[in-house]
Order: C-alpha cells, then sequence, then structure tokens
C-alpha cells in the first residue's frame, strides 16, 4: 500500500469527521429561529473586559414592540446594559419560544408569554424567588403583588411559583354603542318587540341574541355584532361555553366538555350569531376586522372584545365614534339566586427569564423595571391600546387622558366594569401544550361556523381531538397538570364545580 494511497484514506477520514461535528452542530440549533450575531454583543471598546452585557426579548410583532421600545434607552442607561427587543410572528411565539428554551444555544434571555403556556413552559423559566436577595418575599413587594387583582397572578405564577412580571391583564368586554343604547325610539321599540328593557348590564347569552337581532338591519347595512370567527374563534366559543357554566375537562377523569349539552349549545349560539346577526363576510373575521366593524365601518351595535377596543374607540384622533363607546361585562347566566353569574376568560402577558441565561440578575432588574408604578401605568394608558389593566392604581380615570374627556361617566364605566369583570373572571387554562387543544377547537369550531360540517360533527371531532392529544401525553400525566390548575386557580373562587 503505497504513501499516496494512505494518504487519500486519511484525508477523508478527516473530512468525514469534519463533515459529522458540522452535522451534529446543525441538528442541536432549533429550526427556523435566526443566529444571534455575536458580533454585535460588544460594545464600541475593543477591549473584552468592557463588553456590555446584551439581553434580548423576545415578543409578538404588532404594536408592542413599538410600546416597550421606548424604554429601552432608560433601562440601558439604569441598568448598564443592551437590551434588544425582538419581535417574531404572533402565531409562532410559543413555538419559537419553547425551541430556544430548549435548545443548547438559546439565543434569547426574556420572553413575553401568556399564562396558558407556563405548564409547558415552567421547566426551562427562572424561578424568580431563587434570584432575589429577599426570596418571594422580595419578589412580590418588586413585582406590586400587593397591588395585582387576585386572579391576575396566575399570568406570571404556576404552581405557586413566581416566574414573570406581569404587562398586561386581558379579559373580554362587551363593547357597544352607547348612544344606540341610550335612544329613546331604540329602547322603546325594543321593550314593544322583546317584552323587557334594553339593558346591556343585564344580559344573558340568550338576551344577547336578542339584542343583536333586534339591531340587523341588512337594509340599512347595519348589523348586531362582529366576533372572532376563524383565528381564535375558540375564545368566541369559551366566552359561551364557560359563561354558560361549562370547564374543559372533568375533573376526575379529564373527560372533554363534560356537559356536552352546554357545548352543543354554545357551538349553536356562536353559528347563528356569525351566521345570522353579523355582517357579510363574518365567518371570517379575525382580531382587526372584529373591532374595525365598530368603529371603523360603524356597521355594528357591538363587539365582544378586550378592553383596549374602548380605548381605540373612543381616541378621537382616530374614531369617527369617539364618545359613543361604552362597555359592559360579557353575558353569562341565571344562577339559582336568578343573579347574572359570568365566567370570562381571564389572560394577559408576563415577561419571564430563561433559567439558564447568564444574565439572572441582570433580566430580573427588567422586571423590575417594567413593573415600577410609572412604568405600568403608561403601558395602560396611551390610546392605542394593545395593553390592560392589573393593578389597583391602573383603576383611576386620570390614566385615560384623552379619552371621553368629555364624558367621565364613561371613563368611571370603563373602570368599574373591567374590575367587575376581573372580580369573576374565570383563570387561563394551564395544562400541558394547551395550545394544542386550542388549536383543534379553533379548527372544528370554523368548521361548523362556516357551514362545512353540523355542530354535532364539529363537537364530536373536537372531544376525538382531545381524547388523541390527551394520550399522546399521557391521561394520567395530564390529569395531574390539570388538577393543578383547578385547585390552584378554579376550586378557592369558587369557578369549580
Amino acid at each position: 500500500m503505497n504513501k499516496n494511497y494512505l494518504l487519500f484514506i486519511m484525508m477523508i477520514c478527516v473530512v468525514g469527521i469534519i463533515c459529522a461535528k458540522l452535522f451534529q452542530k446543525k441538528q442541536s440549533d432549533p429550526p427556523d429561529l435566526p443566529r444571534r450575531d455575536i458580533s454585535s454583543n460588544r460594545s464600541s471598546s475593543d477591549d473584552d473586559s468592557q463588553t456590555i452585557p446584551r439581553l434580548r426579548l423576545l415578543l409578538e410583532d404588532g404594536r408592542l414592540p413599538k410600546k416597550l421600545e421606548r424604554f429601552v434607552p432608560d433601562i440601558e442607561k439604569k441598568l448598564s446594559i443592551q437590551l434588544e427587543i425582538c419581535p417574531v410572528p404572533f402565531k409562532d411565539k410559543f413555538r419559537i419560544i419553547f425551541l430556544d428554551l430548549v435548545s443548547s444555544s438559546s439565543q434569547y434571555d426574556l420572553y413575553i408569554s401568556a399564562p396558558c403556556h407556563l405548564c409547558d413552559l415552567s421547566p426551562y423559566l427562572l424561578d424568580l424567588s431563587t434570584v432575589a436577595s429577599g426570596g418571594r418575599s422580595q419578589v412580590e413587594k418588586d413585582l406590586q403583588y400587593d397591588q395585582i387583582l387576585p386572579k391576575y397572578k396566575s399570568v406570571g405564577q404556576y404552581n405557586n411559583v413566581i416566574y414573570g412580571a406581569i404587562v398586561d391583564g386581558d379579559i373580554k368586554l362587551l363593547n357597544y354603542r352607547y348612544d344606540l343604547a341610550n335612544d329613546p325610539k331604540e329602547q322603546t321599540a325594543f321593550y314593544q318587540r322583546y317584552g323587557y328593557a334594553l339593558d346591556m348590564d343585564q344580559l344573558t347569552w340568550e338576551r344577547y341574541l336578542d339584542v343583536a337581532e333586534f339591531f340587523t338591519r341588512p337594509d340599512q347595512g347595519f348589523y348586531g355584532t362582529a366576533e372572532l370567527a376563524t383565528y381564535y374563534s375558540y375564545c368566541s366559543f369559551m366566552d359561551r361555553y364557560l359563561g354558560m357554566g361549562g370547564h374543559l375537562f372533568s375533573y376526575d377523569d379529564l373527560t372533554p366538555f363534560p356537559d356536552r349539552e352546554l357545548a352543543m349549545r354554545a357551538l349553536k349560539h356562536g353559528k347563528k350569531t356569525v351566521s345570522d346577526l353579523s355582517p357579510p363576510g363574518a365567518k371570517d373575521f379575525v382580531g382587526d376586522d372584529v373591532f374595525d366593524e365598530l368603529w371603523g365601518k360603524q356597521r355594528v351595535f357591538m363587539v365582544p372584545f378586550w378592553p383596549d377596543a374602548w380605548r381605540i374607540g373612543n381616541n378621537p384622533d382616530t374614531s369617527a365614534l369617539a364618545g359613543k363607546i361604552d362597555v359592559a361585562m360579557i353575558p353569562g347566566r341565571l344562577n339559582d339566586q336568578h343573579e347574572i353569574e359570568r365566567r370570562s376568560l381571564l389572560s394577559g402577558r408576563s415577561i419571564v427569564v430563561r433559567k439558564t441565561t447568564p444574565y439572572k440578575e441582570l433580566a430580573y432588574k427588567v422586571l423590575v423595571y417594567f413593573s415600577q408604578l410609572d412604568v405600568s401605568r403608561f403601558l395602560i394608558s396611551d390610546k392605542q391600546g394593545w395593553l390592560d389593566p392589573w393593578l389597583e392604581s391602573h383603576f383611576d380615570p386620570n390614566n385615560l387622558s384623552g379619552i371621553c374627556d368629555n364624558q367621565p361617566h364613561l371613563k368611571q364605566r370603563y373602570i368599574d366594569t373591567i374590575l367587575d369583570s376581573a372580580t369573576q373572571g374565570y383563570p387561563d387554562t394551564q395544562i400541558l401544550d394547551v395550545g394544542e387543544y386550542q388549536d383543534a377547537m379553533e379548527h372544528w369550531i370554523s368548521m361548523a361556523w362556516h357551514g362545512e360540517l353540523s355542530n354535532e360533527e364539529a363537537l364530536e371531532k373536537m372531544v376525538e381531538e382531545f381524547e388523541a392529544i390527551t394520550n399522546i401525553y399521557g391521561r394520567e400525566n395530564q390529569l395531574k397538570y390539570w388538577r393543578i390548575y383547578v385547585d390552584e386557580w378554579l376550586k378557592p373562587y369558587g369557578l369549580y364545580p
């Protein structure tokens, strides 16, 4: 065997080893994630000892990045860091967060997440009590826990561990045309037709249909309502199903939609709403379409939407209906005492920290910064919307300057309605891979509301897919997570059973 041949064999082996290493590295990287530019992680100085820590915050695109970016210069100055705001598509956010957290080469230090994903993310997130000098009591002090409305604590907490600083408190309200609801002619006509007064504060889901029917006037190009009917259609379904007294699973064995009769009523109710009482094209409405129908196109009387819709609709800079939009609580059901009981889904956003970030203390200080009363007050008070109140001090009419200044009663109604809604709210589900269950609902609900399946077929498909998802993760395992959620957030507030 000659030397040239041996040399050729050695070269082949070396190339093979190099390729294997490259492939191994490639496999460890999460797919579809942009790589961090290490060269930009340095200050203008060439001295490595002068490098300024660079933290990256991942969040969804839209209005949120701009809202937070205004604070970046102040944060960087006070904490001596670089803070990069990194938006990603809203629909992809959870997938990107999860892939980054489980990766051996994570690119982000902080994330804005919804409470429904804390069960999935918690093994990879920083327990804030482990970095605060005074433990949990210090965390509660730094994050203004004494001011957080009780159920909103679920937004940044899972299984009694605080993982996040809240930056948004979400609960749906019923936004409606104040001018029409208080028009004496409309009130008289409604009473003559239905035999009871038009009172937006006393709506059950059955009466919601009456109001929507009354204001549906196709010959005038005007309709009763508009709702999310494709993306996030599960929220429209859950508004009804929870509000009628239903739960997603049973406590005993994780049976999906244990009250099937209520689930069917909720499906039928939603289908009638989007098919008969909404503008043309309503079956395809997504977020911006809904509130644009109210204050943009001015084609509907009411929309169930999150609190920022009121601020946007009453913004005199952008809305022709400023001063004409009021809010009420989402409809509910009559209980045994003949009182209306409401269970609107309560959610929000919090900033959480990767457990393995090398900048734990600095990341925690970023959370503390956004929890300052003056900072959080700005987040919920501007006229562009997007983030909503969660602290007691947020519920002050002075935080709504420039909106309904000549109608203080509408400001107070907005504040009181959020407070009442949050008191009766139903904290968002926390169970492993809840997004899969939400996607299943969204798919089959949209199919039913588009008329491609019957309501009965859609419910059967939802149940089948729920069972399949549960079996993938293990029924006993999922039941454990469901019971943690029910015991922590539903039972203490009388929401279960």
